[in-house]
């Protein structure tokens, strides 16, 4: 068995199909030995603006719940004593997210590079960014081709491999 390791990117002309993407892949990643590869979502919204979503980047899932919870509740105080609540609360969102970008180290791929796929994409549209085990690619594309959608794939040369190993910790 080779330790090579794959960047599938695989677009998608609506983000649901690439939501169903994402599960295939993590499904097929939990079969073929459990959490080895690293799957996010990429979607550029009709209005051109990127989401990234990364199920396994602590850093974005803390600051998507930070930003809500201070926007919830910088909106229930506003509101509760007679003034505006929404303007306020989306400045609380916002300063919350910058703040826990700041503080927690990005534990997935680089948003930068993520942000560059979205930048080519169509308006409307998403993108998988999958990192495999060789063992799994042929079953993931076998997965993401009944999806449809067109796939961008490079094997990652092996300084960049043994970097991604050593952030996944001893043992990956």
């Amino acid at each position: 068995m080779s330790d090579r390791l794959h960047l599938l990117v695989y677009t998608f002309d609506s983000v649901s199909r690439a939501d169903a993407a994402r599960s295939a892949l993590e499904a097929l990643d939990r079969r073929l030995g459990g959490a080895r590869g690293h799957v996010a979502v990429v979607q550029k919204r009709p209005d051109g603006s990127v989401i990234l979503r990364e199920p396994r980047d602590l850093r974005e899932e803390l600051s998507s719940l930070a930003a809500q919870v201070a926007g919830g509740i910088t909106w229930f105080v506003y509101t509760f004593v007679g003034l505006m609540g929404p303007p306020p609360a989306v400045l609380a969102e916002q300063l919350a997210d910058n703040a826990v970008h700041q503080l927690v180290r990005d534990s997935g791929f680089p948003d930068a590079a993520l942000h560059e796929i979205g930048a080519e994409l169509s308006a409307g549209s998403a993108a998988v960014v999958a990192l495999l085990p060789e063992a799994e690619r042929a079953a993931a594309l076998a997965e993401l081709e009944q999806l449809g959608g067109r796939l961008w794939e490079h094997e990652l040369p092996p300084a960049v491999q043994e970097g991604l190993r050593a952030l996944d910790g001893p043992g990956a």
